[in-house]
């Protein structure tokens, strides 16, 4: 199926933030620095970005055309990936513990990985999207099977706010702050977001009546919304989750509806869009990378880069290139060996066996 453009830009942008949010998460936790104004800010803003990435999974995933055949398929899809890129983590991390003694720790970490695997990865933690898009699929099968997807987006709705609210009165329910896992999952956000994506897909943009620029700047003021939602929510009951809110709901609905009324037709677009999979993946492990590069080789503190919007803004860019220079090394090498080693060995097995 011939890729929509204007998704492809959506898909670009969301990825773009999405960097933007685990970098600062990051950097956060190597410093033991509390995040400043511009960075919170930035980060609450740009919460609708992983949610607008589950409905580009429904908006392509669920239509009449997809067959239950083609639905296992990207299953096993997934699931490949998941396990590849947890596999590169898991050995980046243990080179790492090994380089600077540090393999108690490692042995620490990866006990709490494989606990959390089918849920809430350690390392490689942005995978959590890849694992959950999984369970939320194979639910999505199974109802959609027995034509039960209506019934489903109701029930999604329904866990979606449940999600908001325990997670931000956790304190006055279960006196404790719930881990992140509990609700920002398959049930409670991937299978709504999932499911939106594909009713939004059923509505004729056409029909919109709204003027683009009238729709973008609804789009702007429902992001800084989360902002102030985020504060009322803290002040009020002293919350500390920021993952998702009930503005983000109508920020992601408006942000993508924008992007398809701007009927976008750009063939570079098409072409880059190609890296934001593998951006995905590898983001994490190069922000560790340049991270460590920074500090043990350029003496030098990648905080005071993000320090500001243009630093944070670049940096982000930096390794959205990185990443992409580093997944295609990964793949001309995989290829390489394919050919000059895995090929060979295969074909004189192959001869041997029928000699004999």
């Amino acid at each position: 199926m011939k890729r929509n453009q204007s998704i492809e830009l959506l898909r670009l942008i969301s990825i773009f933030f999405i960097v933007i949010i685990h970098m600062h998460s990051i950097f956060a936790a190597h410093s033991g620095i509390d995040r400043d104004t511009i960075t919170i800010a930035m980060d609450t803003l740009t919460r609708f970005a992983v949610p607008v990435f589950f409905m580009i999974t429904g908006y392509f995933i669920i239509h009449p055309n997809y067959t239950p055949i083609k639905f296992k398929q990207q299953i096993i899809k997934l699931t490949k990936y998941y396990i590849f890129y947890q596999f590169i983590y898991i050995l980046y991390y243990f080179i790492i513990a090994l380089l600077e003694n540090k393999l108690p720790t490692f042995e620490s970490d990866f006990i709490t990985n494989m606990k959390y695997i089918l849920i809430d990865p350690k390392f490689g933690f942005q995978l959590w999207y890849v694992i959950n898009i999984i369970w939320a699929l194979m639910i999505i099968y199974i109802f959609n099977y027995f034509n039960k997807l209506k019934t489903l987006f109701i029930i999604s709705i329904i866990l979606n706010l449940i999600g908001i609210f325990i997670s931000n009165l956790s304190m006055q329910l279960f006196h404790t702050i719930l881990p992140i896992y509990v609700t920002r999952n398959f049930l409670f956000l991937g299978l709504f977001y999932i499911l939106l994506g594909t009713y939004i897909r059923k509505i004729d943009i056409n029909k919109i009546k709204f003027n683009n620029n009238i729709i973008l700047t609804f789009s702007i003021l429902l992001c800084l919304s989360q902002v102030v939602e985020k504060s009322l929510w803290r002040k009020s009951f002293n919350s500390t989750f920021e993952e998702y809110f009930i503005t983000t709901i109508f920020a992601s609905i408006s942000i993508f509806i924008f992007i398809l009324k701007s009927n976008v037709n750009n063939k570079i677009i098409e072409k880059i869009s190609s890296y934001s999979m593998p951006i995905y993946f590898l983001h994490i492990l190069v922000i560790d990378i340049l991270d460590s590069l920074s500090s043990h080789i350029l003496h030098t503190n990648i905080n005071v880069i993000r320090a500001t919007l243009v630093g944070n803004i670049a940096f982000a860019m930096v390794v959205c290139i990185f990443s992409c220079i580093l997944y295609d090394i990964s793949k001309k090498m995989l290829q390489l060996l394919f050919v000059k080693v895995i090929k060979p060995v295969k074909v004189t097995a192959q001869l041997k066996f029928k000699s004999l």
